[in-house]
């Protein structure tokens, strides 16, 4: 009679014991030397870390094969059934909307899909309907792992309890699955099993296998992994918080442990019960080895892990007798901090982890600290932002950033993304321009991250705002004009390179732009070439074409539009790479209909958006990286970042039509809940802590400083701590406790880091290391303090002290002398020039564009051009609004600038006299040289169409002094 075939689980509240248990097995040799230790992981984090372990206990850590869980069920299948009946896509989830998408079309008509019917019915480009399928095939995955007997309830005809407005599901289903020829999860499980109990010899398995650290499975894994236990050698390494059967036990009934383990550890009594279960209805035994180290106790910390080792009632249970210990308030092994936003978050997470690791006799070494977010997309460069101004200073902490997007690290996959969201759309001047600071588009066209000042003025000045041209504003249900696009201005600025005027010659209606320097040519150059390509290619995404084109199309796009080269060549690939991808998923579903660039966007942005293989993960700095499960590598400083209300856990509100979440049986033991992974991910951190806990969140308000809740599991932490503790302050009513203890756990922090009460002592607790913050403080105190000199020491004298001084120097030095003391002695240049990019042409004119226009009308009045012919002129430069409204505009400026020119022809009455040259010397030895313009008889005339402010009215006072002296 053959043996019971059994599965050895090992359990631990530490990741170390589990390694070490694991070392030991692996220590164990295997038949054949050649054979590679088959370690089954969830993250390659995990894996990383198993292998320093390995490597530390060992010497080395070599023939380790880390493979995840879908990746093995797939190979097991494959051993089982053959080759050729589980395909190498048979588990893949790619395939499926492409399916779905083809068969949705077909059976629309039908009266079961009256609602979907309805949802696409306007749907020209097919968007909404590829939307659709992508949520419906993600569900159907999800049936085929979490419910596979339903799945093949519906192909054999029987739709069970399904609510008649879901009845298209198993229709849509039947037909689907014909393209698969039953080849999926659910089908090749049953076949799978039923292959199993004939215990034949399996090939291309290994002798041993070892699931190390995994918190949750789906069913059909654990039945296959059970199921290969009667052949393998199976192990299973389980971190469970205490020694006792927590799972068994009544969640509900508050006197069967820590309130935490109820509300944080859902997730893993669903997947213990889960465990049992299937292995029992399998006839596989268990052989349990339990390695329970009782936690050291020390600090509130590690009392919290004691009692949640041991399941210590609430002192509020039924039963329990209500006497609570006084806190610490020296213990800080669990902080909370409250912080005004994101970046004073990582601000004062760095002074945090500085104080701890260069506190005296402090061990703690970078590496053995970890920090975790919900949202590392918008935390990273932030934690970039605050560390890396300390590189170079004793401050200055080493880290690395793990789990970021491959399009955050890659400027080649980011300026692609820019790229394919510029079809369609109007092309606004802002987004092109935003398209120019990409260094891989920069690259290619022959641009340097300095010159993109000047285009920027270039399309301002030249009147660009959005389109291509006439007939691409026509596109977009606007009047057919070219003034204002991308060939106006680009013509504007050609012909003020080609053909120079004084800005009275137009051509074919355009103005030339006349502020251009014969040096800028080659610039302009590139800026003509970077936009007839980009318009060239943009016209080729315009059709909807089969993703086998889009291969094509979008491949000539990278190459027309992105630099590559030996530094940039993997980010070429991986972008072909997502291409060919997307082809191949569509023809192993044998769809090949045309596509909207819309839809091919959409499925590439979200596999460029992908994390890169936890990299950074453990290495000599700090680690940052998400909040993703199995994370439960211990680290002496566990610190949570942006621990926000909403944030976390995160929400996963299901589809309506999901009949997982809401068919006729609920939710079962190990079915997929993002709030309940989200919990369990806390706790394992809370775990994982080993001498401090640090948390922040945005806990006040950045516009009126009101409290905002931090998130629900740093509540119930918090709600846990209050239950299990009494402050060290005498308190009077159960209000006050409570406030004593939140006080006393959550620090508050200042707006500001540069708040005097980082640095008056008055709370220890609060502190920074930042030298720029501790001088802001100082300007802050109440102790005033009398202002030194600017200058530690006097400035040198200029080299010549008979030097020659132009007029224009002069006037600029007494319109405002600081400023010229700046630019002239310090080299520091205070006048910004922020300029201020339109998308819209102008529909009204503002300050300074009735300035600009004002100025050019009033140019041309003095110089006797008709009326009709300065308003062309206004036009063709692109400063007018169009139509009537550009029209009233200049009828609105006329009045005042006739006016000023009938002031100014008044004064001119007597002959304009030449330029009076100026190279005199003063009093003072100083040579002063130039020449004063404006002479009419026996005055000086300026004219400006502006106000006549008092600065200016300084520079002219100079120059009628020069004239009056000089006689």
């Amino acid at each position: 009679m053959a043996s019971q075939p059994a599965i050895h689980i090992h359990r631990s509240n530490r990741t170390e014991a589990l390694a070490e248990a694991l070392c030991q097995l692996v220590a164990e040799p295997l038949g054949d030397p050649f054979e590679p230790e088959v370690v089954v992981v969830q993250g390659r984090g995990m894996a990383t870390w198993l292998s320093m372990e390995l490597a530390r206990r060992h010497g080395v850590s070599a023939n380790t094969e880390f493979v995840y869980p879908r990746s093995f069920v797939q190979r097991a299948l494959q051993a089982m059934l053959g080759q050729e009946a589980v395909p190498d896509e048979a588990l893949s989830e790619d395939r499926l909307p492409w399916a779905v998408q083809a068969e949705l079309h077909a059976l629309l008509g039908d009266a079961s899909f009256e609602r979907l019917r309805r949802y696409v019915s306007d749907d020209p480009k097919g968007r909404k309907r590829h939307q659709l399928a992508d949520r419906i095939a993600t569900l159907f995955d999800q049936y085929l792992v979490y419910r596979p007997a339903m799945i093949r309830a519906w192909e054999q005809g029987d739709d069970g309890e399904v609510p008649a407005a879901q009845q298209w599901q198993p229709l849509l289903w039947r037909a689907v699955t014909h393209r698969f020829a039953g080849r999926h999860a659910a089908a090749l499980e049953e076949a799978f099993l039923t292959e199993a109990k004939k215990r034949k010899a399996l090939s291309g398995l290994p002798k041993r296998l070892a699931l190390f650290g995994v918190s949750s499975l789906p069913p059909l894994f654990v039945r296959v992994f059970g199921a290969l236990a009667s052949q393998i050698e199976t192990h299973l390494f389980l971190l469970s918080p205490s020694p006792q059967d927590w799972w068994a036990r009544d969640q509900a009934d508050p006197a069967t442990g820590t309130s935490l383990i109820t509300t944080l550890g859902a997730l893993g009594a669903d997947f213990h019960h889960l465990l049992h279960a299937e292995l029992d209805d399998l006839g596989v035994a268990v052989q349990p080895h339990l390695l329970f180290v009782p936690p050291p106790g020390d600090g509130l910390l590690g009392q919290l892990h004691s009692e949640i080792y041991e399941l210590v009632p609430d002192p509020t249970a039924s039963g329990a007798d209500g006497v609570r210990p006084r806190s610490d308030v020296a213990d800080q092994s669990i902080t909370i901090h409250a912080c005004h936003g994101p970046m004073r978050e990582v601000e004062v997470l760095h002074d945090q982890l500085l104080d701890l690791l260069t506190r005296e006799g402090s061990e703690l070494k970078p590496h053995q600290i970890v920090v975790m977010m919900p949202d590392v997309e918008t935390y990273a460069p932030l934690v970039e932002a605050v560390f890396e101004r300390e590189i170079g200073t004793e401050h200055y902490i080493p880290y690395r950033i793990s789990d970021r997007s491959v399009r955050t690290d890659s400027p080649v996959i980011e300026a692609f993304v820019r790229l394919l969201e510029l079809s369609g759309s109007r092309l606004p001047a802002s987004q092109v321009l935003d398209l120019l600071t990409q260094p891989a588009i920069q690259g290619r066209f022959g641009f340097a991250p300095g010159d993109v000042e000047q285009l920027t003025r270039w399309v301002v000045d030249s009147g660009i705002r959005w389109g291509i041209d006439g007939d691409d504003r026509s596109r977009h249900d606007q009047p057919e004009v070219h003034q204002n696009t991308w060939r106006f201005g680009l013509d504007r600025l050609l012909l003020g390179y080609g053909m120079p005027t004084e800005g009275l010659r137009t051509f074919a209606g355009v103005l030339p732009y006349d502020q251009l320097e014969g040096t800028q040519a080659e610039l302009l150059g590139c800026l003509a070439e970077l936009c007839e390509t980009l318009f060239e290619q943009l016209a080729k995404l315009a059709d909807a074409r089969p993703l086998s084109a889009w291969t094509v199309t979008l491949g000539e796009l990278l190459d027309a539009m992105v630099l590559q080269d030996s530094d940039t060549a993997w980010e070429h690939e991986k972008i072909r790479h997502g291409l060919e991808l997307l082809a191949a998923a569509a023809a192993e579903a044998g769809f090949d209909e045309p596509v909207d660039l819309a839809v091919v966007r959409s499925l590439l942005e979200r596999n460029l958006d992908t994390a890169h293989p936890e990299r950074g993960f453990m290495t000599n700095g700090v680690t940052v990286c998400a909040m993703v499960p199995m994370r439960s590598i211990p680290f002496q400083v566990v610190c949570l970042l942006g621990m926000n209300d909403g944030a976390f856990p995160r929400s996963g509100r299901p589809v309506d039509f999901d009949l997982i979440a809401h068919g006729p049986q609920g939710l079962r033991p190990g079915d997929r809940d993002r709030r309940k992974d989200d919990r369990y991910i806390f706790l394992e951190a809370l775990m994982a802590a080993r001498e401090r806990l640090v948390v922040t969140y945005t806990g006040q308000s950045i516009r009126d400083n009101s409290e905002r809740p931090p998130s629900v599991s740093v509540s119930e932490l918090l709600d846990t701590l209050c239950a299990r503790w009494d402050p060290a302050e005498s308190f009077d009513g159960e209000k006050e406790r409570l406030a004593a203890l939140h006080r006393q756990w959550v620090v508050r922090h200042p707006l500001q880091g540069f708040s005097p009460r980082y640095f008056d002592g008055s709370d220890s607790r609060l502190f920074s290391y930042a030298e720029m913050y501790r001088y802001g403080a100082e300007q802050l105190t109440p102790e005033r303090h009398a202002v030194g000199p600017f200058f530690e020491q006097a400035l040198s004298s200029e080299p010549s002290p008979d030097r020659a001084v132009p007029i224009g120097e002069l006037v600029r030095f007494i319109q405002d002398p600081v400023a010229y003391l700046m630019s002239r002695r310090l080299a520091l240049h205070l006048d910004i020039d922020d300029l201020e990019v339109a998308d819209r042409e102008p529909v009204e004119l503002g300050f300074g564009e009735q300035h600009q226009l004002g100025a050019a009308m009033l140019s041309h009045k003095l110089r006797g051009v008709a009326d009709e012919r300065s308003r062309e002129l206004a036009r063709a430069s692109g400063g007018l609004p169009l139509g009537t409204l550009g029209s009233c505009s200049y009828a609105d400026l006329s009045e005042p600038v006739d006016q000023i020119a009938a002031a100014v022809a008044e004064w001119r009455n007597d002959d304009p006299q030449p330029a009076l040259a100026v190279d005199a010397r003063l009093p003072s030895g100083l040579r002063l040289t130039g020449e004063i313009g404006g002479l009419w008889g026996q005055g000086l005339l300026h004219h400006q169409f502006s106000r006549v402010r008092a600065n200016r009215m300084l520079g002219f006072w100079v120059r009628h002094l020069v004239v009056c002296w000089l006689g």
